[in-house]
């Protein structure tokens, strides 16, 4: 028996791997878990891209953990290497999720809006846990930005450029010890200092919806991911980079 590991782009030790035998009880088969993303700290995890967390249907699989998503009047999308199409009418959600969010946070986002100008806000991502939410909304002004505590709206942080309805995006928004960090592409963009103080908490982790308004988020989404700490600018630049082909970026 052996275990053959190939490293360079899109590969780690532990990712990939071959087993090959003869004897009683080796088999071969072929492990695939994706890209090599930064490790640790990784609550949640969806990637419409690997058949492994989506392959069609009602249910989007965590490949952190058990927090499946419950997917409602969406579609599968071959766009971006595999994604989910949300078009104004669709959401998904888990409810009971708990995170660790007092050391920081990570949310990492790869999307291609489609509003137009005259469209309310779309809450694209949102943690409603304990007594605020924290998440990725875009709007119809075509601006994105995190929101790190909704106790007063004022916990936010708008990307300092809009983006263009009908592009993908890779976007991280990172909380880190009373600062936020937005950064699209790789790219940090803007910085400044947000209040988000609560510890461990549990709630519902939605995909799609408004929590403001009862509208929608139109657009495709391909991967979430959530972190319970705060990722460095080059974990940042890396989760980019692995993945930036299959979206032309």
């Amino acid at each position: 028996m052996f275990i053959k590991m190939r490293k360079g782009p899109g590969y780690v030790d532990g990712q990939r791997i071959r087993m090959h035998g003869t004897g009683p009880g080796l088999t071969t088969r072929n492990i695939d878990t994706g890209p090599v993303i930064a490790p640790g700290g990784l609550a949640l995890h969806y990637d419409a891209g690997n058949p492994s967390s989506y392959n069609g249907g009602s249910t989007w699989i965590d490949l952190a953990g058990g927090n499946n998503l419950t997917l409602t009047n969406t579609t599968q999308d071959v766009d971006g290497g595999g994604s989910v199409s949300y078009d104004g009418t669709a959401t998904s959600s888990v409810s009971n999720v708990t995170l660790s969010l007092g050391s920081g946070f990570t949310i990492e986002l790869v999307a291609k809006h489609l509003l137009g100008g005259g469209q309310g806000a779309g809450d694209v991502i949102k943690f409603d846990g304990g007594g605020g939410w924290r998440g990725f909304t875009v709007g119809g002004g075509l601006y994105s930005w995190i929101v790190v505590a909704n106790v007063d709206y004022q916990q936010q942080l708008q990307d300092p450029a809009p983006y263009t309805s009908g592009v993908w995006y890779h976007y991280t928004c990172v909380w880190d010890a009373g600062t936020a960090y937005f950064y699209r592409n790789g790219n940090l963009t803007i910085s400044a200092a947000r209040t988000s103080d609560e510890g461990v908490t549990t709630g519902n982790f939605n995909v799609g919806g408004n929590i403001s308004t009862g509208g929608y988020y139109p657009g495709k989404i391909a991967i979430i991911r959530f972190y319970e700490r705060p990722l460095d600018a080059g974990e940042v630049l890396n989760n980019f980079n692995v993945t930036k082909d299959r979206f032309g970026l």
